[in-house]
């Protein structure tokens, strides 16, 4: 009978040996590949998010600069004297500071009193209707504004 030495025998009871056994106790690569493309997922989610927030806040502060400057368009106009004369009037009225490579602003309708009703057709009869309109030139923001001017 042959002798086994004590090493031999303890490999044996643990079932470990000097053969080249895989490992069973670490990852796979499929398990390795998931976490990958679902953490790949999560940061795109997150960048397109970031991207979406940006963009509106970019759309609401032109939308903001457009309404700021049509305010200030709308009080200018209402400061000025009364233009009896059909046409391009109030044309050549901006708010100080008014920059057209911006926003562009214009009057674009005007509709005078008959007596009845507003009407396109001109007539001097002391009241306008002008509808105000202010684009940011990259079209991002369109606003208009209404306001009522009278003879004084």
């Amino acid at each position: 009978m042959q002798r086994r030495s004590y090493k031999s025998l303890r490999l044996a009871k643990t079932g470990n040996s000097s053969c080249n056994c895989r490992n069973e106790s670490g990852e796979l690569l499929v398990e390795t590949l998931f976490t990958i493309v679902l953490v790949g997922t999560g940061v795109v989610a997150i960048v397109a998010a970031l991207g979406i927030v940006i963009g509106w806040s970019t759309s609401d502060r032109s939308a903001t600069k457009v309404e700021v400057a049509l305010q200030s368009y709308a009080e200018e106009i209402a400061a000025a004297s009364y233009q009896d004369s059909c046409g391009s009037e109030y044309s050549e009225i901006f708010p100080p500071g008014y920059d057209d490579t911006l926003i562009t602003l214009a009057v674009s309708d005007t509709d005078y009193w008959n007596g009845t009703a507003f009407v396109a057709e001109c007539s001097n009869d002391g009241f306008q209707k002008l509808t105000l309109s202010g684009t940011a030139t990259d079209g991002s923001a369109t606003r208009t504004l209404t306001i009522y001017k009278r003879l004084e």
